[in-house]
Order: C-alpha cells, then sequence, then structure tokens
C-alpha cells in the first residue's frame, strides 16, 4: 500500500498481506469454501436486533485435548447490525485499499446469521456459520461470540486481521486508529483442527 502523503510503501500491511498468502497455504487442512458459485442475495432485508438469533459458540470445539492455539483478534468495529457494518466494511477496504474474504458466506436473513450457502459442496457446513480461524490480514464480518464466548451473541464484529503475535496485533490497531477506525484487539483461543 502506498502512503499518498509521502509516498512510501506501509511495511505493516505488505507484511500483512504476505501472512495471509502463507497461512492460507500452510493452515489449509483439505476443501475450503468455494467463491466461485456464490450468488449476492437479490434483495437486501433489514433485520431488527430482537430478530437476531445466536450462532452456537465454539465451546463445544475446544476441549483440553484438542487441537486449539492462542491468536490475537483485531476488530476495526462491533455492532449488532449486519447491514451497517457490511457497509462499512465495504467503505473501508476502498479507502485503506484492504483487501475483504467473506470466505464464500454470505448474511443469510432467514437464519439470522452469516452462513455459506445451503448449495456449498462442503455437506458439514452448507447452509451453517463457519468461523474465520487462521491467522490472516484482510476484513471480515464474524460472529463476535464464537471468538469471546463472554460477548452478546447478537454482536457482530468487522475482523481487520487475526495474528500470532500481540506486537502484530498491536500494530495493526495502531495503523487502524491514525485512519479515524475504533479498533481493538483481543486474545482468543481457536480451534485450528480441521472442521469436516
Amino acid at each position: 500500500m502506498t502512503n499518498k502523503t509521502t509516498g512510501s510503501r506501509n511495511p505493516v500491511w505488505w507484511l500483512f498481506l504476505a501472512r495471509l498468502t502463507a497461512a492460507l497455504l500452510a493452515f489449509s487442512c483439505g476443501e475450503t469454501p468455494d467463491n466461485k458459485n456464490l450468488q449476492p442475495p437479490q434483495e437486501v432485508t433489514r433485520v431488527s436486533e430482537s430478530d437476531y438469533t445466536v450462532p452456537e459458540p465454539a465451546e463445544t470445539l475446544l476441549t483440553e485435548d484438542s487441537d486449539s492455539e492462542y491468536f490475537y483478534i483485531v476488530t476495526a468495529d462491533t455492532h449488532q447490525n449486519y447491514f451497517f457494518l457490511d457497509r462499512k466494511m465495504l467503505e473501508m477496504a476502498g479507502r485503506l485499499n484492504l483487501p475483504i474474504d467473506t470466505m464464500g458466506r454470505y448474511y443469510n436473513p432467514e437464519k439470522n446469521k452469516i452462513i455459506l450457502p445451503e448449495t456449498d459442496e462442503d455437506d458439514v457446513w452448507a447452509g451453517d456459520y463457519y468461523p474465520r480461524r487462521f491467522p490472516s490480514d484482510f476484513l471480515s464480518l464474524e460472529h463476535l461470540s464464537y471468538y469471546q464466548l463472554s460477548a452478546n451473541p447478537k454482536t457482530i464484529a468487522l475482523i481487520a486481521g487475526i495474528f500470532e503475535t500481540e506486537q502484530r496485533a498491536d500494530s495493526a490497531v495502531s495503523f487502524l486508529k491514525k485512519q479515524g477506525e475504533s479498533a481493538f484487539s483481543f486474545r482468543a483461543k481457536l480451534f485450528t483442527g480441521c472442521l469436516h
């Protein structure tokens, strides 16, 4: 990314892009959601906060002997309205030249959650929430209760990155705050085994 005022390259975001590529290659556990056949919803439906249902939290996935790791989650914003955060994510991506990866998911107003398409080739996760779980630096919308079990189950997070070190997360938060975002980070234990 080029800094418009000085013309210099921002090494933090180049590092993030390199880590994203490495993470996608290194942490793949087989099939991943297919983005090629994803069709956006034809009609956007406004959903009130009282209509929102909660995805199942990750606590059933995390056990003493399971494959899990601690990561630092960088959050640009949270809200209980998916469409508000979706607009903000698109605006941020354009303004800051940051990548977005929906991982093939979209918001389904009938289920009131972010899901993979019902027709997804992954029979286990088709029509359900598939969480973002590995180090990466793209923007995505996630159910915050997956990452923070104590979070309000109706809260959606605009995630700007998942990092292995607190220092990298702090750098991302600092960058986002300088851009006027109300970013913060927190440490979370994420399941890293295969979800198939």
